[in-house]
């Protein structure tokens, strides 16, 4: 395996952790970023990730800036749907407790 593609790899897999959008949006994107990097690692096979990160940015770099092209309702749209699944996620356990713990409370009373 040459230097570059797996070097390439990781830049990639932490531009990808900086993309705040869906799955499909963060594929076609990526798919971008990838073909513009997996080109130029095509021209220098022993590129490091310095070298990378020097021609193109960091990976939040390169993030960033297709997120300033992502439309601003799109991007506060997929902000809010991610920001509603995570209440949810932490909320639905904490009303199982306070309802168990209700259930419990009110056996005891009742005895």
């Amino acid at each position: 395996m040459r230097k570059g593609n797996r070097t390439a790899r990781r830049y990639l897999r932490e531009a990808k952790s900086w993309l705040p959008c869906s799955g499909k949006q963060k594929r076609d994107i990526l798919a971008r970023i990838e073909n513009v990097v997996n080109d130029y690692v095509d021209q220098n096979p022993d590129a490091d990730y310095s070298e990378i990160m020097n021609r193109f940015g960091t990976p939040r770099q390169i993030a960033a800036a297709y997120v300033d092209d992502m439309d601003t309702e799109e991007l506060l749209g997929q902000h809010r749907t991610m920001g509603i699944a995570g209440y949810g996620g932490s909320f639905a356990p904490l009303c199982g407790v306070v309802l168990n713990a209700l259930y419990f409370f009110k056996k005891v009373l009742d005895k």
